[in-house]
């Protein structure tokens, strides 16, 4: 058996090929690697929690649909003084105005309640559902109680989603009754209908309930719907202060005047504050979460541009050190479509060790700001694959010019110069 010793040529070429330590770029390669891949993960992290912010924020306002907030003012008015110590003349003044407000001309509905639209501030009722085996000790139902006059869904412009509304004719001397919004329905009544069911608060009231009303988030914050207790304001008098919400024909910051006159005719002492439009009321509850979804965005576009250009740098260097072995390879019969391939791969290499990274520090972020999301789940397998596959293909693509500059490498030219 013969065996047949290659060429003095082809022996020359193997051994430089792996004395020059072919497909690797010594320390300091291996160094701007682990760069790259640190990019890459920064990039990743801020791309999907970025991501998970703004789709919290698109939550939010698809919330909000169902009523309008053009064309409304929304403002409050309060009681104070020896005057106003009984609930008969709390509920006096606040009947009078409220039907002064209607009286201007222009105002399509007006109505109030002890807080402004989409406020969770005051404290919790305990209350009890009938029926219901009660719970225990410190696990009883909550929900926050809103004295409320008629009118106020409608000039909100909140659905009722069955039942009926608080009227005028719900007073001290009728069956207690309230209104309930959908997450208390949810929360507490699951498997009842709401409208054959009562409830019964702390003081052992018991209140049947008329109607459900649509959820509106609850404030930017907290943007999950709260259970909510609506009852006439005047079966529970408590209130010192109202909120109210004027819906108007005309621009609502023209009715301020008129609105203020009419107070002072009922009590010149009574002041008229928290004045906004609802619009720019419902635009300052979502500014916190609009300006770090805004934030999150130009971290995320700046760490993908840093880490394209670390990507296409890193690359063309790497491909630039190793031309000799490019030439190398291609006189021991390496095609073009080989060396495009073996840049590609390193590139794709590092960019996944960069992307599994990310997930990671996604996943810690997505955890730390769990409560600030809205119908978001920070740990959606669909996001990441989408995120995956962005991040891979840009930066591919990044590493594309390398490539084709190390399947142009021409054998013979780049022998001679080395």
């Amino acid at each position: 058996l013969m065996i047949r010793r290659p060429p003095r040529s082809t022996l020359f070429l193997y051994t430089t090929l792996f004395r020059s330590g072919a497909g690797t770029e010594g320390s300091r390669g291996r160094i701007k690697e682990f760069l790259l891949a640190a990019e890459v993960a920064m990039a990743v992290t801020l791309l999907l929690t970025g991501t998970m912010v703004y789709r919290s924020l698109q939550n939010l306002e698809s919330l909000q649909k169902g009523f309008d907030t053009r064309n409304a003012l929304t403002f409050r008015v309060a009681t104070r003084g020896p005057a106003y110590q009984e609930p008969a003349a709390r509920i006096q003044f606040f009947t009078r105005i409220l039907e002064e407000f209607r009286s201007i001309p222009g105002v399509e509905s007006v109505g109030s309640s002890l807080q402004q639209p989409f406020m969770a501030a005051g404290g919790f009722q305990i209350f009890a559902v009938s029926g219901l085996t009660p719970a225990p000790e410190g696990l009883e139902p909550r929900a926050l109680l809103r004295p409320t006059q008629p009118g106020f869904f409608e000039a909100f412009g909140t659905r009722m989603v069955s039942g009926r509304d608080i009227r005028e004719e719900d007073r001290e001397e009728t069956e207690p009754i309230a209104v309930v919004n959908e997450a208390l329905v949810r929360r507490f009544l699951a498997g009842k209908d709401p409208l054959n069911s009562s409830v019964v608060t702390r003081d052992g009231q018991t209140r049947r309930i008329v109607g459900v009303v649509q959820d509106v988030r609850a404030n930017g914050d907290s943007p999950l719907p709260v259970p909510t207790l609506f009852v006439p304001l005047r079966q529970d008098p408590s209130p010192a202060a109202m909120a109210f919400i004027l819906r108007t024909r005309d621009t609502p910051t023209n009715m301020l005047a008129q609105v203020e006159a009419r107070v002072q005719q009922v009590d010149p002492r009574m002041p008229v504050f928290f004045v906004q439009t609802l619009d720019r009321f419902v635009e300052s509850l979502d500014a916190p979460t609009r300006f770090l979804s805004a934030l999150m965005v130009a971290f995320a576009a700046m760490a993908v541009v840093l880490a394209l250009v670390g990507t296409y740098a890193v690359v063309s260097y790497a491909t630039t050190q190793r031309k000799r072995e490019f030439g190398l390879r291609v006189a021991l019969g390496a095609s073009p479509a080989n060396l495009a391939t073996m840049v590609l791969k390193n590139a794709g290499n590092v960019t996944a060790i960069g992307i599994a990274l990310g997930f990671g520090l996604s996943l810690l972020a997505g955890r730390l700001i769990e409560e600030r999301l809205f119908q978001v789940s920070p740990f959606d397998p669909g996001m990441y694959l989408a995120g995956a596959v962005a991040v891979s293909g840009l930066m591919l693509l990044a590493a594309a010019s390398p490539a084709l500059r190390a399947a142009r490498v021409n054998a013979a030219v780049t022998l001679k110069e080395g």
